[in-house]
Order: C-alpha cells, then sequence, then structure tokens
C-alpha cells in the first residue's frame, strides 16, 4: 500500500538538502521549477542545448543543462515530458544514470502505470497531481506567495480563468444587479 505524505508531513529544511532535476520545461515543469526554486530549494533544469525549453529556461534565470547531467547530479528527478517523448528521453539519456537512490517524480502516471520505461526496482516513485494549468499558476501571483488551488469562476461564464469565454453558465443569463469586482491578478470575478 503506497503511503501519501502531506505538507504538514515533512519538514521544506529536509528538502533543502536534496537537488532536483526538472526534465521538461513545458507547462507543468516551467511551472514546478519555479514554484521548487521560490521555496529555496536547489534546482537544476535538463533541457536540449538551444532548444525552446533551454531558451525559455534561460530566460527564467535558470541555468539550464543537458539532460543526462542533470540527471547524474540530482537526487530528486521531476520528470516532465509529454508521455509520448518519456520512452525515447528515459531510455537514452535518462536510463543510464537511474539508480534506487533516486526520487522519481511524475505529473501524470501513464508512464509508470502502463510501463512505457523501466524504473529502478526499489526507486521511489512520486505522483504530483497539479490541480490546474500549471503555466497559470506559475504567473498568477510574484514568487513567495503561496500559489491558489484554483481561480474564482467567472459568474457570466463558466470557465476557469484564462478559459475560452464560449461555454454559458447554466444557471442563465447574469442577474440584474451590480457588476462584479475583479481580481486584479487574474481578471476573475470576486
Amino acid at each position: 500500500m503506497a503511503k501519501i505524505y502531506y505538507d504538514t508531513d515533512i519538514e521544506l529544511d529536509t528538502l533543502k538538502k536534496l537537488t532536483f532535476a526538472v526534465i521538461g520545461y513545458g507547462n507543468q515543469g516551467r511551472a514546478q521549477a519555479l514554484n521548487l526554486r521560490d521555496s529555496g530549494l536547489t534546482v537544476k533544469v535538463g533541457a536540449r542545448k538551444n532548444g525552446g525549453a533551454f531558451l525559455r529556461a534561460s530566460a527564467d534565470a535558470f541555468d539550464p543543462i543537458d539532460i543526462e547531467s542533470a540527471t547524474a547530479e540530482c537526487d530528486v528527478l521531476v520528470l516532465l515530458l509529454p508521455d509520448e517523448h518519456v520512452p525515447n528521453v528515459y531510455n537514452e539519456q535518462i536510463k543510464p544514470h537511474a539508480n534506487a537512490d533516486k526520487v522519481f517524480v511524475f505529473a501524470h502516471g501513464f508512464s509508470v502505470h502502463h510501463q512505457t520505461i523501466s524504473l529502478p526496482k526499489d526507486a521511489d516513485v512520486i505522483l504530483v497531481a497539479p490541480t490546474g494549468p500549471g503555466r497559470r499558476h506559475a504567473l498568477v501571483l510574484p514568487a513567495g506567495q503561496p500559489r491558489p488551488r484554483h481561480c474564482r469562476k467567472s459568474e457570466r461564464w463558466r470557465r476557469p480563468c484564462g478559459g475560452s469565454r464560449r461555454s454559458r453558465n447554466i444557471a442563465g443569463p447574469r442577474q440584474t444587479r451590480s457588476p462584479p469586482q475583479r481580481d486584479r491578478r487574474c481578471g476573475c470575478a470576486r
């Protein structure tokens, strides 16, 4: 049976002794790397030299390195590539440096559940299930402030912040009253 840990189960100082490597600097990777760094943890970003992720990570003041080096130097490997790319990248660049001493973190359990990769037998595996789009969470609040679980939903439109305005609220048209105040950070109705 898997043990589930919560924020109250561990001190942040324990994690500060570890080096995290984020592989995949897209929607979830960027948000999680920024959040880890904002928490005071050591984060390395692994990316292809001069690729899009490499350039975005550089623009965010990371010093990106190649995937093999990031994997070799980390204690915790945060693998956030799209599912269809995980097997190739894992087998070619990560597997030679993978061992049971590393902790593997995924934001989606596809690769582990469907066994598209073979992790070391006794490795610890963590699934971090995000509650919303990572890109939006990373941009909504300045560094150092807690991240929201989700943005408030607009009263008129049934959509999360930044989403499509095409689906109308099933409750019907807006009631006649003063317009709602807008959240200054994300524009959602309060």
